[in-house]
């Protein structure tokens, strides 16, 4: 399993070659791109515009800006940076964040495959499928309806990489390996499963991310020896923090016994 550090900080791309998950949001707006010096997935930053509740007038969505519009500057760091795949701008299934939208999980989902769709247009692979969902049952309508879709040839278990949403914020690690197990016929990416969930499943998960260290790090005072830009008092936005945090995750410490044993 590919495990991706989330990470809101670009500089973090030109100093380290572990995966990364960058957010698009923290990119838009740079004139220039760090160049990648490991893998990059991009992260359109679906929960976070999603749990806003905003509406926007002139993209007439939860996004600020376009699937056009997106799909350019994907476009543009597959260029300049090099990454290797692109999250939609998918409609997370949270009942927090569908409770601020109102239009309930299934239109959530519809809209998820329509971005979908969109992005294709432009970007091909290079944009992955998401399935959202809440229960078991919802995910699997999802998986359907992907199947119906005439971008899906191969239907979802042909596609080299299935993003599952709407997992990472749930109190039960036994639901979130249910729903995981259920779907494993699939390639998953499993986006921001906490640790002690995805150690249970990492052996068949083809990847997934997590950012939990940045928030860890806001309540770790800065370390003796540890000098941050701009004079940061935590971890939050430290890459010497960030990658002590990923060397210890169960996920990660499994995977590499497994290569070593293979070896």
């Amino acid at each position: 399993m590919k495990f991706y550090l989330g990470t809101h900080q670009p500089h973090f791309v030109e100093q380290t070659d572990v995966p990364l998950f960058v957010s698009h949001t923290r990119l838009r707006t740079r004139k220039t791109l760090p160049k990648a010096q490991g893998p990059i997935a991009i992260d359109s930053g679906a929960f976070t515009q999603l749990n806003k509740g905003a509406w926007h007038i002139r993209t007439r969505s939860p996004y600020p800006f376009t699937a056009i519009e997106y799909a350019e500057d994907v476009l543009r760091y597959e260029r300049e940076i090099g990454i290797e795949w692109a999250a939609p701008m998918d409609w997370p299934c949270e009942p927090s964040v569908v409770a601020k939208h109102g239009v309930g999980v299934r239109e959530h989902q519809r809209q998820t495959l329509r971005n979908f769709e969109q992005l294709s247009y432009k970007l091909g692979e290079l944009v992955i499928p998401v399935l959202q969902g809440w229960e078991l049952d919802d995910y699997l309508r999802h998986w359907e309806m992907y199947d119906r879709s005439p971008f899906i040839l191969r239907g979802l278990e042909g596609e080299p990489l299935v993003g599952v949403g709407s997992v990472c914020r749930r109190g039960q690690d036994d639901e979130i390996v249910r729903i995981l197990n259920a779907l494993r016929p699939l390639k998953m990416h499993a986006f921001g499963v906490r640790s002690s969930a995805l150690a249970r499943c990492a052996h068949f998960l083809a990847s997934a991310d997590s950012m939990a260290w940045s928030i860890e790090g806001r309540n770790t005072a800065r370390r003796p020896g540890c000098e941050h830009p701009r004079g940061g008092k935590s971890e939050a936005n430290c890459l010497r923090f960030a990658l002590d945090w990923r060397a210890r995750q169960p996920a990660v410490n499994r995977t590499r016994l497994e290569v070593e044993c293979v070896a």
